[in-house]
């Protein structure tokens, strides 16, 4: 009877051992998440610390920088072309933010920045951006410019190693609305469709 009951016992203590470390799993879940959909959500008190001179080069091989684009308002991101959701999904909310924009659309400059500039070439930014709207200004540089520009715009990248041999990249997922002087206005996380982002954009912009 004894030997029963420290078997229950043991039994008893092994399945509230489990149940903490389902609850445990549950909360780290759940935080992961919510760490996930506003990791690229601007901190508040920091907007005025985003943003920056920058000089770049554009798909066609020119050279530009930050004042290239100071006559109108800009609208940012940081991806890479080898990226395999968050990037396209972005460059098509960007294409449909454009699209419904209409007119207002032309007071904007809505620009990719590469993190990968080992493997986004401009000959590699002007074949990637066939697939979405021409209007959208594909930037890379070098590594060390690539830095200098994630850097004022608080984004932070890795290269992770693949098994295969190739590399991915971690990085921040920014979508930045700023001004022609180079101030925050806006950030989107992923989570915002672009009839959302269009309804914020348009009171920025002129008539």
């Amino acid at each position: 009877m004894a030997q029963n009951s420290i078997i229950w016992i043991k039994r008893g203590g092994i399945l509230l051992l489990l149940g903490g470390i389902l609850g445990l799993g549950f909360i780290l879940a759940d935080y992961l998440t919510r760490l996930g959909s506003s990791e690229i959500a601007v901190a508040p008190g920091t907007e005025s610390t985003i943003g920056g001179p920058f000089t770049l080069v554009n798909a066609d091989g020119r050279t530009l920088t930050q004042a290239d684009f100071s006559d109108r308002h800009s609208l940012i991101f940081f991806g890479f072309t080898h990226c395999p959701h968050v990037c396209p999904s972005t460059l098509e909310r960007i294409a449909a933010t454009l699209a419904g924009l209409g007119e207002q659309a032309e007071q904007l400059h809505p620009l990719f920045i590469t993190v990968d500039p080992e493997r986004d070439t401009p000959a590699r930014l002007a074949d990637y951006r066939k697939a979405f709207d021409p209007r959208i200004q594909m930037l890379t540089g070098s590594p060390e410019q690539i830095a200098r520009v994630a850097k004022a715009y608080q984004v932070s990248y890795a290269k992770v190693a693949l098994k295969s041999g190739d590399y991915t990249m971690d990085h921040t997922a920014a979508l930045y609305l700023m001004s022609p002087g180079n101030q925050l206005l806006e950030s989107f996380t992923q989570g915002v469709a672009p009839e959302e982002m269009i309804r914020t954009i348009r009171p920025h912009l002129g008539d």
